[in-house]
């Protein structure tokens, strides 16, 4: 049998020894990982509420407060000249924002033991112990 190595979790089995190795300090890694997820959903959900904001917008409200020189509703104005081009931007920066959070949210779940080589360790395991 191997010395134990501090840096590794150990899980002992009836087949043999399962080791998965763990960060250097996996608290700040996984609080990095914590942060990334959280600003990248809120990111995204922002995107997707702007998105839904310009589906929903009245243009007659807003030409009447293009008449009126209203600085927000003629900077709005002038982004929705080419409304294709606002949703598009706003629907690139909302899946980078998505794949940014599912990035995440695999990391903090392979810092907590399920990753895909700890299963295939698993079902390995299951077969030899068979």
């Amino acid at each position: 049998m191997t010395p134990l190595i501090q840096s590794h979790l150990v899980t002992l089995s009836p087949c043999h020894l399962v080791t998965l190795p763990l960060a250097d300090s996996p608290g700040i890694e996984a609080l990095s990982w914590y942060i990334i997820a959280a600003i990248s959903l809120t990111a995204a959900a922002l995107f997707a509420g702007s998105e839904i904001g310009i589906y929903s917008l009245s243009k007659i409200r807003l030409r009447l407060r293009v008449a009126k020189k209203d600085q927000n509703a003629l900077l709005l104005n002038d982004y929705l000249q080419q409304p294709t081009y606002a949703l598009e931007g706003l629907l690139i920066l909302q899946n980078i924002c998505s794949f940014a959070f599912a990035a995440a949210v695999t990391n903090i779940l392979s810092l907590n033991g399920f990753s895909e080589t700890a299963q295939i360790g698993r079902a390995s395991c299951a077969k030899e112990c068979r």
